[in-house]
């Protein structure tokens, strides 16, 4: 692991990049070792969990204002699926993702098309990202979470 790990989110937010942490990008990254993911959502929410109680001064508005950004992202709105049970463990109820799921929708086409990231770890069962997101929304409603319907 990352000897800086504890200090990433903090850092994303003095430097105003909680987008590339979120997504793992320009040194944000938090290693995965079990899946090909861009960062450990995990991990990265825990973090965001650990700074807001040290801040809580601090408006989590921008957090969702970020992941409104990723869900509008054909490259990365995948990840919101994985951020809803990483939010969920870690009690960060601030964020209704479920308001995001149209913007995945529109991105549909742009997911069957990328085979990348954690496609890697489904094979066959999930050759492209809309079907990694349909899959794992089709667990999280399983799972109890009230989600919409992804087709």
């Amino acid at each position: 692991m990352r000897k800086d790990v504890n200090e990433l989110f903090a850092k994303a937010v003095q430097k105003n990049e909680i987008f590339d942490y979120l997504t793992g990008q320009n040194g944000y990254e938090i290693r995965l070792n079990e899946a090909y993911m861009p960062t450990d959502t995990i991990t990265a929410s825990f973090l965001i969990k650990k700074y807001l109680e040290s801040n809580p001064s601090f408006n989590s508005h921008i957090i969702n204002e970020q992941f409104l950004e990723i869900a509008k992202s054909s490259e990365w709105c995948w990840l919101i699926l994985y951020y809803i049970s990483a939010f969920k463990y870690n009690q960060l109820d601030f964020v209704e993702f479920s308001d995001y799921y149209k913007y995945i929708k529109i991105n549909k086409d742009a997911l069957e098309k990328n085979s990348g990231w954690i496609c890697f770890n489904f094979g066959r069962k999930c050759p492209n990202l809309w079907e990694v997101v349909k899959y794992k929304n089709k667990t999280l409603i399983e799972e109890g979470y009230k989600l919409p319907k992804l087709e």
